[in-house]
C-alpha cells in the first residue's frame, strides 16, 4: 500500500513538475492517520492494540539493585542493564565449556594482538587500579582520602587497615585455593567494593598503621623469662 502510494505521488509530481498538491497531502495525511511511527503497512489487530496500550501504561518502579537509579517494569523489578548481567551469568553457569572458548581456539592470535597494544593495556590497567583505589579510599574517608588518625592526605602513603586486626586471615580467604600466597591490595579493594564497603575497614597512613601494629604486638607479647635469662648470661660471658 505504501509503495503504491509512493509511486503514485512520485509519478504525479513528475507529471506536474511541482511539489505536493493539497490533494496528495490530504491522501498522505489520511494514510498515516491513526498509525504509529515506523508503520510497516500492516494494520493493528485488536490484540496488538491491547498489548501496545498495556506496554505504554505498564507501571514502572526503581530497579531493586542497590545503587541503581534506572526504572524497571513492575513485573521483574530489574532494569535492562541488570537483566542482561543476570542473563550472562545464567548462560555461563549453563554452558561452562563455552567460557573462554575463543581464547582456547585462537590463543596465539590473541597473544599477538595483545602484544601489539601491550603499552595501551598496561596503562589501562594502571588507570583502573588507581581509580579503584581512589574510589575505595574516598568512600572510607568521606571525601578526600586522608588518614583517620593524623589527617595525612598523600594517597601514595595511605593504606587500607582492618579494624579488627584480621587482615591476614581475610587475605587468605580471598584465595582459598592458594592460602599461602593470600590476596593482594587490589583484591582487598575489589572485595570491599563488592561487599558494599563493610565497616571493618579504615584508611590509615603508613606511620599510623605501623604504630597500631607495634602496639598490638606488644600488648599480646608474653616475655619468655627463660630465654631472657640465657641471653643475659651470654651477654655477661661476652659471647654476644
Amino acid at each position: 500500500m505504501r509503495n503504491k502510494l509512493g509511486q503514485f505521488i512520485k509519478g504525479h509530481n513528475e507529471r506536474l513538475g511541482v511539489a505536493h498538491t493539497k490533494e496528495t497531502k490530504k491522501k498522505i495525511s489520511e494514510f498515516h492517520k491513526g498509525k504509529p511511527s515506523g508503520f510497516k503497512g500492516k494494520e493493528h489487530t485488536e490484540e496488538s492494540k491491547r498489548k501496545l496500550s498495556i506496554s505504554k501504561t505498564k507501571p514502572r518502579v526503581q530497579c531493586k539493585e542497590e545503587g541503581c537509579q534506572e526504572l524497571a517494569p513492575n513485573v521483574s523489578c530489574v532494569c535492562k542493564k541488570h537483566r542482561a548481567v543476570k542473563g550472562s551469568r545464567i548462560y555461563r553457569e549453563r554452558y561452562p565449556e563455552k567460557r573462554n572458548s575463543y581464547y582456547r581456539d585462537n590463543k596465539e592470535k590473541v597473544k599477538a594482538q595483545r602484544y601489539k597494544i601491550r603499552d595501551v593495556i598496561i596503562e589501562r590497567q594502571r588507570k583502573w587500579r588507581r581509580d579503584l583505589k581512589l574510589e575505595v579510599f574516598t568512600h572510607y574517608s568521606n571525601g578526600k582520602p586522608k588518614c583517620k588518625h593524623c589527617g595525612f592526605d598523600d594517597i601514595r602513603a595511605l593504606c587500607l587497615d582492618h579494624v579488627n586486626n584480621d587482615g591476614a586471615e581475610q587475605r587468605r580467604n580471598i584465595r582459598p585455593k592458594n592460602r599461602h600466597r593470600g590476596g593482594s591490595s587490589i583484591d582487598v579493594y575489589i572485595r570491599a567494593k563488592r561487599n558494599k564497603f563493610p565497616k571493618d575497614l579504615q584508611v590509615l597512613c603508613s606511620n599510623c598503621n605501623r604504630i597500631k601494629e607495634h602496639k598490638r604486638i606488644n600488648e599480646s607479647y608474653e616475655p619468655n623469662y627463660e630465654h631472657d635469662k640465657r641471653r643475659d648470661i651470654a651477654v655477661i660471658a661476652g659471647q654476644i
